[in-house]
């Protein structure tokens, strides 16, 4: 067996768990294949680039947070490896693992003892440029102070215009990141659709809005001469300009996230974010 590792090293603690990773490996005869941009150590692993992390292994850990998450999902895309998320501080909402069982649950992960949780994925195409976002692909005004004019349309049937701070286009997924902070919905993550949230929308009636996941939504900017920055997962952004139009729809590819019991999102909501505890209540 085979197994990727991307790790944020900045993380505090973050070498102490890949040499619990390496210790594991190592009495398991397992290889461990971790990915270095350049300025980051092995750890006495086997140095691989992010296209091989994804070709050579059988699964791959992020070690880190969320943001790590994301950027494992974006590393392993159409190939659909499982990703194993490994917490170390923050709130780790995608992870499965915090680092005080990794050796067990990593010998569960060598038995196959696990479950294969499918995660919906959204494509941005802008300028014949394909982008893919586990979470959420958004177009925001950037450091303009000015209102930003959005117009959205499904399936080439106009909808409505935005006066805002800009538009979360959000996979259930990422119905608990940015969607969320703006009053959109808490989706299940096992569903399947598109939520469409304005950013600050200067109107009472402006609202997130649900769509069926087969549905393509296009975005444009209302104003001649003007510039939006589309952001993916918080983490690639591509400039877009008045006369850009950029197209969201679900991906042909999912993300497979190793899950190794039942546990319920409901119950995740409840210890991360504290979602429906009273003040006073545990």
């Amino acid at each position: 067996m085979k197994v990727g590792l991307l790790a944020n090293t900045s993380r505090p603690g973050a070498e102490a768990v890949i040499g619990q990773i390496l210790d594991w490996a190592k009495k398991a005869g397992v290889e461990v294949l971790i990915f270095s941009d350049g300025d980051r150590p092995t750890f006495g692993g086997s140095s691989v680039s992010e296209a091989e992390l994804t070709k050579k292994t059988d699964a791959v850990l992020a070690l880190g947070g969320d943001g790590t998450i994301l950027r494992t999902a974006r590393a392993v895309g159409r190939s659909q490896k499982p990703i194993l998320g490994i917490n170390i501080g923050g709130l780790g909402f995608l992870a499965e693992l915090s680092n005080q069982n990794v050796p067990s649950s990593l010998e569960a992960l060598k038995k196959g003892d696990y479950r294969l949780e499918e995660r919906m994925v959204l494509q941005a195409e802008l300028k014949q440029q394909k982008l893919f976002a586990l979470n959420d692909v958004v177009v925001e005004k950037g450091d303009v102070r000015r209102l930003l004019k959005l117009s959205l349309s499904v399936n080439g049937e106009y909808i409505c215009s935005y006066a805002s701070d800009g538009l979360i286009v959000a996979t259930p997924t990422g119905s608990t990141a940015y969607s969320l902070s703006v009053g959109g919905p808490i989706i299940n993550p096992k569903m399947d659709l598109i939520i469409a949230a304005p950013i600050s929308p200067h109107s009472l009636v402006s609202r997130p809005i649900i769509f069926e996941p087969g549905d393509v939504l296009e975005i444009s900017l209302s104003q001649p001469g003007k510039e939006a920055i589309l952001t993916v997962d918080g983490q690639v952004s591509v400039k877009m300009r008045s006369e850009d139009r950029l197209e969201v729809r679900r991906a042909p590819h999912t993300i497979r996230l190793i899950r190794f019991k039942e546990s319920s999102f409901y119950q995740v909501l409840r210890a991360k974010l504290h979602w429906g505890v009273l003040p006073g209540e545990k």
